[in-house]
């Protein structure tokens, strides 16, 4: 590419993003590498292993003249995104002569629409703010790449021309191209170790190719400039570690927490997760759906065109991209978009191919189209983003605003740990251990400590339904300001709730399957009520309690089971529940089985066999509330399916049958009933009729043909004396089995709508005697 179009190109892109830097820390990679500017020890994670020592030596550079920290971390993205256009330029370039059989190629219409096209895409135009090594690590990838590529055009050039008598000049000059792709892969290692995967199989390809030529000087020249490169910062790196033993131990416990707690092809690997690391990886970095399949129809289409017409330049391309890509695809959690930001040169060449080859002359048009597309959906993310605090430091920067926060014990989930303690915030926090969380508050409540608490949450979290949702009250949630958060996919922490809580009703310990986070946990734990009494804690009172408890009976065993309720060894309830079965209990409690008043009494839930059998039938408590008599309290009775959860969005909902029947005790005058739920044209082609009813009597009736959110208040004459049945009706049901693809599903429930809330509370009025 001409030097001045390049240098547009570049002075634009820098001018774009320069002011819209990351103005605070955001994702937990983010505070480890600013945690290294003022001391580097990746045994710490300052940064994490494996240490990215040129990345932080480029950050305490920049970090003398550019404030604050992100910043600093931040503008080497912007710089370094800027200037790739020169590498990009050059890779192309080379794979346009291997597909012409030609050294000479200049500057086409092709090769900068191709560069544009990558540089605009909304993954690449959004990460160059942020205050992370991807966009560093993937410029020096690039010069390794571009160098390695045009020392394999000019050795075909020269092979081409050998009857004729090429110069030792040129074969020289092939030659440097080799040493330096090699010394470049070494610098990109040290930016980002996965860097090793864009640059090392090419350099393997490169030196393959000249075998029979110069292969032994180029094998001896590339491996000297590797070691000499790898060197340059392994020495520095080491001699300020001072202990290689605990660094390399460090290495391999990062390596073994990668592996673990996170969804992965090579931990989990199944058709589905395979099908969603793909979209993760090709679709999800385009930021729109349309915009992403239609990148990825084009470079198939491209691909197809370079197997029948241009192989070897479909080689070299491969050598590129694809080692990485099938790292990525096994060893990443593609939830992380990021990751598949080396990926995205490839792609956008593959597409620009597959556009020449469907509208010709148009194709130069279509990826301006692209371009123009990309930086209309993303640079408004990206000025937002620029513009204000992270949705953790905002809240990390109100808590050191707010008078109280250095006298209010503040929990939180783990993932803001690291945030927390590298903020400086004078408070007192309270430890954090992963998937743990809740029972250090429960431990001060155990212990009588009842001063309410701070609590920043994970929004994608579920484990506080293990607290009575009655003493939580949201302070705060803090957000991304540009909604969708596909561009910051797989951030950690991202986004965050504040919440009060106060000394709750209840609260319960391990072994509960409240959500299906909480369930998980519990098998991790190997509690339940099958295996061991398991716990909550009630506060006592003088006046009689509601209680309400679901669950079922998880099969797996003929024998029903024996659910009993103790405190105190007193016997407060007991049912049995037939094998495959739900179940939804109401008790009333008498205050005095419930001790003394202020106190936390110990209520204790054990499923037996019911015919006596040492072998307990596998069960679950999935649903539980503890209120005074006079409060109302509702459970999911028949009709509802279990429980369901998106861990990724965090996102919890229940399916409806035909009919699902919500089992309301209380005393009021009136009820309102809150629910919200999917558009039912999703999984249907007509919409259903769907009708509400207060036992018998109809009160709403609705025909949904998107997203929904209903509110319903239930008049008192509607209401039964003391337990009123809300019951969802619709007419439409389907079974996913008998609509899965190829019939690989073998769930045969009858589902109806799926249900994101469904509340009960009181409206009005006093309650009724």
């Amino acid at each position: 590419m001409k030097l001045p179009l390049a240098l547009l190109l570049a002075l634009t892109f820098f001018a774009l993003h320069i002011t819209r830097l990351a103005p605070s820390l955001e994702d937990i990679d983010s505070v480890n590498f600013a945690l290294a500017i003022d001391r580097f020890d990746p045994v710490e994670h300052r940064p994490h292993p494996p240490g990215y020592p040129v990345f932080v030596a480029l950050a305490r550079l920049s970090a003398r003249v550019v404030t604050p920290e992100s910043r600093a971390l931040a503008f080497w993205g912007t710089l370094f995104g800027a200037l790739s256009v020169f590498p990009l330029a050059r890779l192309f370039r080379a794979f346009e002569a291997v597909r012409r059989e030609g050294s000479g190629l200049g500057l086409t219409p092709f090769v900068v629409a191709a560069v544009i096209v990558t540089i605009t895409s909304p993954l690449y135009w959004f990460t160059a703010v942020r205050p992370l090594s991807d966009g560093p690590g993937l410029f020096v990838s690039l010069l390794a790449q571009a160098a390695l590529a045009d020392a394999f055009v000019r050795h075909r050039a020269i092979r081409g021309q050998r009857e004729r008598g090429s110069s030792m000049s040129d074969v020289g000059a092939s030659g440097r191209l080799v040493v330096l792709g090699a010394l470049l892969s070494a610098v990109a290692i040290g930016l980002r170790a996965q860097a090793a995967w864009l640059t090392l199989p090419l350099l393997a390809m490169v030196v393959l190719d000249r075998i029979g030529t110069d292969a032994a000087g180029a094998i001896l020249g590339s491996a000297m400039a590797l070691v000499v490169g790898l060197l340059l910062w392994m020495i520095p790196m080491f001699m300020v570690i001072g202990d290689p033993a605990r660094y390399f131990t460090a290495l391999m416990d990062q390596g073994g927490e990668d592996l673990t707690g996170v969804q992965m092809l090579a931990t989990g690997f199944t058709p589905r997760l395979l099908l969603l690391a793909l979209w993760q990886t090709v679709v999800a970095p385009w930021h729109a759906d349309a915009l992403g399949w239609t990148l990825v129809a084009l470079a198939l289409v491209g691909a197809a065109e370079m197997v029948a017409r241009a192989r070897a330049t479909l080689v070299v391309l491969l050598a590129t991209a694809m080692p990485y890509a099938l790292f990525h695809l096994v060893f990443h959690e593609t939830a992380t978009v990021r990751y598949a930001l080396p990926l995205i040169p490839a792609i956008a060449y593959l597409a620009l191919c597959g556009a020449r080859l469907l509208l010709r002359r148009w194709a130069l048009a279509a990826a301006l189209g692209i371009a123009v597309a990309s930086i209309w959906i993303t640079h408004p993310a990206v000025h937002a983003y620029g513009a204000s605090a992270s949705p953790v430091a905002a809240a990390l920067d109100a808590l050191a605003k707010n008078a109280d926060a250095r006298n209010r014990p503040i929990g939180m989930h783990h993932v803001f740990a690291r945030s927390f303690a590298a903020s400086g915030l004078k408070a007192r926090a309270l430890p954090a251990p992963p998937k743990r969380e809740w029972l250090e508050l429960v431990s001060r409540w155990k212990n009588g400590n009842l001063e309410p608490v701070w609590f920043l949450a994970d929004p994608k979290r579920t484990d506080l339904a293990l607290i009575d949702r009655k003493s939580r009250r949201l302070l705060q949630a803090y957000r991304w300001p540009f909604g969708d958060d596909r561009l910051l996919g797989g951030a950690r922490p991202s986004e965050v709730d504040l919440y009060e809580i106060v000394p709750p009703r209840w609260f319960a310990e391990q072994g509960f399957a409240l959500t299906p986070e909480t369930a998980g946990i519990a098998r991790e734990m190997g509690q339940g009520p099958s295996l061991d009494p398991i716990r909550a804690r009630v506060k006592a009172r003088a006046d009689d309690a509601t209680l309400m408890v679901g669950g079922r009976h998880l099969g797996g065993s003929a024998d029903a089971a024996l659910f009993r309720v103790t405190s105190d060894e007193r016997e407060l309830a007991t049912w049995k529940v037939e094998p495959s079965s739900f179940f939804l209990k109401f008790f009333q409690i008498r205050g005095a089985d419930l001790g003394v008043a202020g106190v936390y009494t110990a209520l204790e839930i054990q499923a037996v066999s019911a015919t006596g059998s040492p072998s307990v039938p596998d069960t679950s408590i999935e649903q539980f509330d503890v209120q005074d008599a006079d409060v109302l309290v509702f459970g999911f009775g028949e009709g509802w399916h279990e429980l369901e959860y998106n861990p990724a969005t965090g996102a919890l909902w229940r399916w409806t049958s035909e009919r699902a029947v919500v089992r309301v005790r209380h005393r009021a005058d009136a009820v309102r009933v809150r629910v919200r739920g999917e558009s039912p044209l999703r999984y249907f082609d007509d919409a259903p009729v769907v009708v509400i009813r207060a036992g018998v009597r109809e009160v709403a009736r609705y025909t949904p043909t998107e997203d929904f959110d209903w509110t319903i208040v239930v008049p008192g004459p509607a209401l039964e004396s003391s337990e009123t049945q809300i019951v969802v009706e619709t007419d439409r049901t389907f079974v996913p089995a008998e609509r899965s693809l190829f019939r690989r599903s073998t769930d045969r429930r009858r589902l109806g709508l799926r249900i994101y809330e469904f509340s009960v509370e009181a409206a009005s009025g006093a309650p009724r005697p």
